[in-house]
């Protein structure tokens, strides 16, 4: 439970989750509240309490189990510029940005001059399973440096460097030159603007940053701006891999319409074209893979249209 009004990743406030659930309308769900009637975890929840997936919510003692939701995750392929917050006061916002008819939460963040893949889900246990350092879900980025990097930095880098947030030395990273100034690397955690700082160590500055894989998600061919659903046998790879309950039914993606309200910025919020799951390559950091190879291929067959 949280009370942050920070950005969408902390959770669902307590009254929108009511709402969300059919169970009443927002009014009467902070009257219930201010009546003590609601608990979260036992304790009595306070107007703009917020919640996570995991947390149990209870009226008049009993407890309110969710309704089960259709797992959304979308790959969005994040332009420079665009924002990782759900604030409205916020003209490029990422939610505005993909355009999504139906509420999402990103998974963590790339900064705003950085580029590539982000996901995108109405999960809550998607999000905390992804963003738990413990499991260190390999994040793979192309990074071009503004000056040459010579090879004993990238062997200092690699092993871990002091990058000044009070965190401690960064975990080991697999780093592979792919040029006089640019680089492949492999994070297994997130900190803020790691790769940023990890440069101005050894007196370089990132020029160019995109990330191009979460996992066993790549970024693949998906064009800047554009997103799209995983597929079938990516979301049953990543509910596998995050240990969680496979849902029932259908994990064919939804085909779902743009908003009505659509204010087209520039970087339009539409589905794109199909796209596929990579194999994951093998972890080079020593610890257990963070999840086994995808199987087959991803895409989806081209529909064929029919004559008139």
């Amino acid at each position: 439970m949280s009370t942050s009004d920070d950005n969408a990743s902390d959770g669902m406030r307590i009254n929108r989750w009511f709402t969300d659930q059919g169970v009443c309308s927002r009014r009467e769900a902070d009257r219930w509240i201010s009546q003590g009637r609601v608990t979260i975890n036992g304790v009595a929840a306070e107007l703009g309490s917020k919640i996570t997936a995991e947390d149990l919510v209870a009226l008049d003692g009993k407890a309110l189990r969710p309704r089960a939701q259709r797992p959304i995750v979308i790959v969005y392929n994040k332009p420079v510029g665009i924002q990782c917050t759900s604030d409205p006061n916020v003209a490029d916002n990422i939610i505005r940005a993909v355009n999504y008819p139906e509420r999402l939460v990103h998974i963590g963040r790339l900064d705003q001059m950085s580029e590539g893949l982000i996901l995108l889900t109405n999960r809550g246990d998607i999000v905390n399973r992804i963003l738990r350092s413990e499991f260190e879900h390999e994040k793979e980025y192309q990074v071009e440096l503004s000056s040459h990097i010579d090879d004993s930095a990238i062997a200092t880098l690699a092993r871990g460097v002091d990058i000044g947030d009070g965190k401690g030395v960064t975990k080991r990273c697999y780093i592979e030159r792919q040029g006089d100034t640019r680089l492949k690397i492999i994070l297994t955690e997130g900190r803020n603007r790691q790769i940023r700082r990890m440069a101005e160590v050894v007196n370089n500055h990132v020029k160019r940053l995109e990330r191009v894989r979460i996992m066993h998600i790549r970024l693949g061919t998906l064009a800047r701006g554009q997103w799209r659903h995983l597929s079938a046998d990516e979301l049953r790879e990543l509910f596998l891999v995050l240990d969680l309950e496979r849902p029932s039914g259908s994990l064919r993606p939804p085909n779902p319409r743009p908003r009505s309200d659509r204010q087209d910025r520039g970087v339009p919020g539409q589905r794109p074209h199909g796209d596929t799951a990579a194999k994951r390559p093998t972890n080079r950091f020593g610890s257990k893979p963070s999840a086994r190879p995808a199987r087959g291929d991803a895409s989806r067959p081209a529909r064929k249209r029919t004559p008139n």
